[in-house]
């Protein structure tokens, strides 16, 4: 017997108990009994009617909660997945896209150095329990094979560097990581990352997708400012010095030539050849400014500078440095900055110290 069929009984039999018609007369008055019986079988009905309905009323309030949905409403709880990124600014575009059904986990540390992160114990549990990671890929994070092997099969490793096409450093065939420096490049890996989160939460793909086409006419529209501002530059000012090689995404968009003085990791600078082909090709091109990162230490540049009658300027480049609220704030910094160390009147800017926040 299950536990609502008992509770029927019980509640019936005390009706019974209760309301119980005592029946007076001779015993052989057939028609008398029966008339008895007949009221008491109607009056059963209605209390178990009664009992039922009730009994209904309480397990209709219990279901939600039974099945895991809102009591309140009576709709089902939102389900989400857990992200972990390995760069603030990938952090930000499943942010974007991903709105309130994703929990983005940020593995990279506040003021970390790009080039020099690897994740530790705390940020490897962390990515074990998400269902996607983000990785710029492209070589950047050299410790992702490592990394895939403790995350194992049950977590997704998102490269989103591969769905960009390399450019290279002119004159080698290493191509330059740092494809975030071009907003075309931020509209292909979330096109990529729209189509993972949309596997993950399938019920969720439409709210998904408009997120995505929002921020990819946003990343439009900072192209086009872009393209606007650079286009002023005169022709032999074209040239666009940095420490390493982290701006050709951003030279090939926007019609720049790029030198790396240190190469694509700041490996470069202590070859005394190197240097002599360095200095004759920047008096060539009669650059008058160079661009370190906000976070490094500009020594290098600043002999060159001063060997060839330059200044140096600073750049986000690895899109991390303190005071970075965003990608539109990273790009748009950098914009003016190559704009105004371009110019052939600009005034030399302040030197910050290699800690200080974009202006």
């Amino acid at each position: 017997m299950s536990v609502w069929s008992a509770q029927v009984t019980c509640a019936v039999r005390g009706v019974r108990r209760g309301r119980r018609v005592r029946t007076c007369g001779l015993v052989g008055i057939r028609e008398k009994r029966e008339s008895t019986e007949k009221r008491e079988d109607e009056y059963e009905r209605e209390a178990m009617l009664r009992v039922l309905k009730q009994m209904m009323k309480i397990g209709l309030a219990a279901l939600p909660g039974l099945l895991g949905c809102d009591c309140a409403c009576g709709q089902q709880a939102p389900q989400g997945v857990k992200v972990a990124s390995l760069h603030p600014l990938l952090s930000e575009m499943a942010r974007r896209i991903g709105g309130e059904e994703v929990q983005v986990v940020d593995l990279f540390p506040r003021n970390g150095d790009l080039h020099e992160f690897a994740p530790d114990g705390e940020a490897v549990a962390a990515a074990a329990d998400s269902r996607l990671v983000l990785a710029c890929g492209k070589g950047v994070e050299p410790y992702l094979d490592s990394l895939r092997e403790a995350l194992g099969p049950q977590v997704l490793l998102l490269e989103l560097g591969a769905h960009v096409p390399d450019v290279v450093l002119p004159g080698t065939r290493v191509p330059d990581p740092h494809w975030w420096n071009c907003p075309e490049n931020m509209k292909r890996a979330s096109l990529a990352l729209a189509d993972a989160l949309s596997a993950l939460l399938p019920t969720h793909g439409a709210d998904i997708a408009a997120r995505r086409l929002t921020y990819a006419q946003e990343m439009d529209r900072l192209t086009r400012t872009a393209a606007l501002q650079l286009s002023r530059l005169p022709e032999q000012r074209r040239t666009l010095v940095t420490s390493h090689a982290a701006m050709c995404h951003f030279c090939a968009a926007f019609r720049l030539r790029p030198i790396a003085a240190q190469g694509v990791a700041r490996e470069g600078g202590g070859d005394t050849a190197h240097v002599a082909q360095l200095l004759r090709e920047l008096r060539e091109s009669g650059v008058r400014c160079l661009f370190a990162d906000l976070r490094e230490a500009p020594q290098f540049l600043e002999n060159l500078a001063a060997a060839v009658g330059a200044r140096v300027d600073r750049l986000c480049m690895d899109g991390v440095a303190p005071g970075v609220t965003g990608y539109e704030d990273v790009f748009l910094h950098n914009v003016r900055t190559i704009c105004r160390g371009l110019q052939e009147d600009a005034p030399p800017p302040e030197t910050p110290s290699p800690n200080a926040s974009m202006p």
